[in-house]
């Protein structure tokens, strides 16, 4: 999906930009500054930027770089760009010397799954180690951990503790963290939309998603006629009379998609602009 890529490049070579190793140091302070703007939060777009990733500039050659091409089709990278929340510096008062600025970010998608996101801005490895009670998860649940970039890979953990050891420079690892206490779920959607339409007529369609729910990341339409559409509300025209079946397909954080079905009966015939009768562009020699 062209869209999905064009935001995911914007993501990965945000303002923040991470770009090449000569010039970390003058990006991270750019990073920082951002970061205060932010009211000591972070957008989540941040969480995405990687050493030896700017994309933006080089979109025509993207995909002669197989590594950066898996980036921007990495479904955890998409999903975190459409959740559009913020992330927040887990070691904002407690960051070491070493590190220089906060280099651990914690957004919680939803009670199922987390994103944590660990930089390392130096010139040298660096090990981190978080308990995950000190992330505000629930304590006493069973928690596993997964690579988000590279292929949902597991990460070990050891009592609920997480340890990144030896982390290279110039570089993030970004760990989804699942508590499988909870089951994973389809967002909580209703479908708005009329039961009856004339040819012609504008359908507005509209979904709408439980606040309290599985975040909507998505939303697909079918309306029954051959055509699709995308987006939370959606208009649409029928050209001929006929009982229509559209579907709606919500894709959520954990994976799992909702699906929704509404009838639309629709009447009458298409009233075009033109009418053959009432052409009057040729008139007969002799006739008024």
């Amino acid at each position: 999906n062209v869209h999905e890529i064009l935001r995911a490049a914007r993501a990965l070579g945000s303002a923040y930009g991470f770009r090449h190793a000569q010039g970390v140091r003058c990006h991270a302070v750019q990073g920082l500054q951002g970061w205060r703007r932010h009211h000591d939060r972070v957008d989540v777009d941040t969480l995405l930027l990687q050493e030896r990733v700017h994309i933006g500039d080089d979109l025509p050659t993207l995909a002669s770089t197989p590594d950066r091409l898996a980036l921007v089709k990495n479904r955890n990278l998409l999903r975190m760009v459409a959740l559009r929340r913020a992330a927040t510096p887990v070691d904002l008062m407690t960051f070491p010397l070493q590190d220089g600025m906060p280099s651990e970010y914690f957004l919680k998608q939803d009670a199922r799954q987390s994103m944590l996101a660990i930089f390392n801005w130096t010139e040298v490895p660096r090990t981190h180690t978080l308990q995950l009670s000190g992330l505000g998860l629930a304590q006493g649940h069973a928690y596993e951990a997964y690579d988000a970039l590279h292929a949902d890979t597991p990460v070990a953990l050891q009592g609920g503790t997480l340890t990144i050891a030896h982390q290279p420079p110039h570089s993030v690892r970004l760990i989804k963290v699942i508590d499988t206490s909870v089951p994973a779920a389809a967002p909580s959607v209703a479908l708005k939309g009329p039961a009856s339409a004339e040819t012609g007529e504008v359908v507005k369609l509209q979904a709408i998603a439980d606040a309290n729910g599985v975040p909507a990341l998505s939303y697909h339409w079918d309306f029954g006629d051959g055509t699709t559409g995308t987006g939370q509300e959606v208009s649409h025209a029928y050209t001929r009379a006929a009982d229509y079946n559209v579907k709606l397909t919500v894709d959520g954080v954990d994976g799992l998609p909702a699906e929704k079905g509404l009838t639309v009966a629709v009447h009458g015939a298409l009233k075009t602009a033109f009418h053959l009768d009432q052409n009057r562009r040729y008139v007969e020699p002799g006739s008024k």
